[in-house]
């Protein structure tokens, strides 16, 4: 009883300090960011949204490919920039600058990143100078830079340097102060956002690790967020002080804070709407834009003053409407534009109270390069010939305007990477070009005057003439493992794989207990030739004795199953080391195309069973023979061996001994 009214207590103490943690954030808030990482319970990371007060609850709203990840992020005037780079698990490579669309998902690459000499470790937008800051650790000459980042190009610049500690967050408050906290104790500090300078403000009371890790102000509140290692909460930019009020997802990672927020006078406009960007005819550089201008305040009041509409390009003030009519349409036509490119529109309306908020939008403007061919299909013809079909790109790459009239395309096959068109017409196009079987795709390539577009790769088929003899298989690289059938035979989705630390194919077995082996391994097809006499020979392993294995080895005209009617050898593997075995094909066959394969059939809950070093030769017919003698009379019953061969022979009573 006392346990239990203990229990009770804890319990009660634990809901009540809780309550007080959460308690000190009242208003529940969104947040943005791109989620990393979370040790469970995700499987879908990127664009991520969750509340200020329920951080433990992240929820994906864009998922990408994890083979490009952001290390670093933040939202300006209308978008999300992110830093995006490459990784293979282990290493990471810079990539590109990236704009996204928060309402669609649809990320455009603002720079190519490639070259870059370090990643960001943070980003953070200055709102009173319309600014973007990141940070990087140059390991170079191991100093933590501030830099500037453009926007439109993605070019940086250095505004200082902030010093040799490393540095794994960034924020800006709306009236403009940095503020960054360093690996080294833990602290937070202001930076001058003109030199780099930083000033100490205090310890945060929480483990920072050198992972990336991001912070963002609530601006409508004037609440700094952290999101650290193994932490979400607040920080007091008077003292440093953190306070945590939950989770972060589990264990989760995130960059890239952003909270939205709306902080203007009241008095000031609300933003336009419906804000229509119409491109130039043909590629014309120019573009129409229209939009409603408010009616109302900012605060939902009607709106009795509206004294201007400024109108952005890019960074730079293009055009001004003054004393526009309230409620009513309004449209401009840009005819300044000087190049073919990408361009993001800002629109603001203003009167004596203030500044609306920004409404952007991106367009292409201009010649665009075409899109990547879409619906491709790639279909074996016979053993020398392939088909692929596409569909014409409808835009351009960037989604402006393309010269449909003068499209051509280049087809590269892969893996030889010969070009087997340069300059084709049309929607479809027959390779009669191939003359080794091989794992094959082709990448297309639209082209007009204005350039070449991105490519889009079929998908990967094997094809060519059959294999020739000597065949040799380690299963050393994935394309020599892609020239075999796989068939998970029993459909429990255990079946044969690549080993890469062996060089060996593998089968290992269903869990269950019940699940028995039953999964063939299928070469392409072989030539053989008739009235010649070919050997194979291949190694297998099991686990070891406890685990036996059982394969049967078998020879067919086809690639299925059924079309393997020749059994070869049925053997029991119990050996934790490779053991070599051999056998004869059977002497009638006819001239033609063969497969070998194959089948795991043993019992259930065995552990693995592996397969190298296959090889199938032509071995030549012929006789050896001799007389055994002591000199002089012929010796019977002597036993004589072929050196490093297990083939072995008795001489008769006349001494004779031969070898077929």
């Amino acid at each position: 009883m006392r346990k239990e009214k203990l229990f009770h207590l804890l319990v009660l103490l634990g809901f009540t300090l809780l309550s007080m943690t959460i308690s000190a954030q009242t208003d529940s808030r969104d947040v943005y960011g791109w989620l990393r990482y979370d040790d469970y319970n995700q499987d879908e990371y990127g664009i991520c949204k969750f509340k200020t007060d329920a951080a433990d609850d992240i929820q994906p709203v864009w998922p990408y490919d994890q083979a490009r990840v952001a290390c670093a992020g933040a939202f300006a005037e209308g978008f999300y920039y992110v830093y995006l780079y490459e990784t293979d698990g282990y290493n990471a490579t810079p990539y590109s600058f990236n704009r996204i669309d928060l309402s669609t998902g649809e990320s455009t690459q603002v720079a190519d990143y490639r070259g870059m000499p370090f990643l960001f470790q943070d980003m953070t937008y200055d709102y009173s100078t319309q600014t973007m800051y990141a940070i990087g650790y140059d390991e170079s000459v191991y100093t933590t830079l501030l830099l500037k980042v453009n926007l439109t190009t993605g070019e940086t610049t250095i505004a200082g340097e902030i010093g040799e500690s490393k540095y794994v967050a960034l924020a800006c408050s709306y009236e403009g102060q940095l503020y960054a906290i360093d690996v080294d104790y833990g602290d937070l500090w202001s930076i001058d956002k003109f030199t780099g300078a930083a000033t100490d403000i205090g310890y945060t009371g929480e483990r920072v690790s050198e992972d990336l890790q991001s912070m963002e102000f609530d601006h409508e509140t004037n609440t700094l967020y952290w999101a650290g290692y193994n932490f979400w909460g607040t920080i007091d930019t008077s003292t440093g002080a953190a306070e945590g009020i939950s989770k972060l997802g589990n264990y989760a990672q995130v960059v890239g804070l952003y909270i939205p927020f709306k902080k203007t006078n009241p008095n000031a406009p609300a933003e336009i709407s419906d804000l229509q960007i119409t491109p130039g005819a043909n590629g014309e550089l120019s573009a129409e834009l229209s939009w409603t201008n408010p009616s109302l305040t900012f605060g939902g009041n009607k709106l009795t003053n509206l004294t201007k509409i400024e109108i952005y390009r890019n960074e730079q003030l293009v055009h001004e409407i003054t004393n526009p009519a309230i409620g009513e349409k309004s449209n401009w036509q840009d005819t300044g534009i000087q190049q073919n490119g990408s361009v993001v529109y800002r629109i603001t309306a203003i009167n004596n109270e203030g500044t609306s908020s920004t409404t952007a939008q991106a367009i292409f403007i201009g010649r665009d390069v075409p899109a990547a061919p879409s619906q491709l299909s790639l279909i074996v013809l016979d053993e020398n010939r392939a088909k692929i079909t596409w569909s014409t790109p409808q835009t351009g790459a960037n989604g402006g305007w393309i010269d449909a009239s003068a499209l051509t395309y280049k087809i590269t096959r892969l893996p030889d990477s010969i070009v087997v068109a340069e300059t084709t017409t049309g929607n479809e196009y027959i390779d009669n070009s191939i003359t080794k079987l091989n794992i094959y795709s082709y990448q297309i390539q639209a082209i007009t005057p204005d350039g070449a577009g991105p490519t889009a790769t079929t998908d990967r088929l094997v094809m060519g003439p059959a294999l020739t003899v000597p065949y040799r298989c380690n299963f050393a690289t994935d394309d020599q493992f892609a020239l075999w059938n796989v068939i998970d035979a029993n459909n429990d989705e255990y079946t044969w794989k690549r080993e890469t630390t062996l060089a060996a194919a593998y089968y290992y077995y269903n869990e269950d207990g019940e699940t028995g082996g039953d999964d063939w391994l299928v070469s392409s097809p072989i030539h053989l030739e008739k009235n010649k006499i070919y050997r194979l020979k291949f190694k297998l392993q099991s686990y070891d004795v406890g685990y036996p294995e059982k394969v049967a080895v078998h020879l067919g005209t086809g690639a299925s199953v059924a079309e393997q009617t020749t059994l070869l050898g049925d053997y029991e593997v119990e050996s934790n080391t490779f053991v070599e075995y051999k056998v004869i094909l059977p002497e009638r066959l006819e001239s033609g195309n063969y497969h070998i394969s194959f089948h795991c059939h043993s019992e259930p809950y065995m552990f693995i069973l592996y397969v190298t070093d296959v090889l199938l030769e032509e071995v030549s017919e012929g006789v050896l023979s001799g007389v055994v003698t002591n000199g002089q009379t012929p010796l019977e019953g002597v036993e004589v061996t072929i050196k490093d061969s297990e083939t072995k022979c008795t001489t008769d009573e006349k001494g004779f001994y031969e070898f077929k």
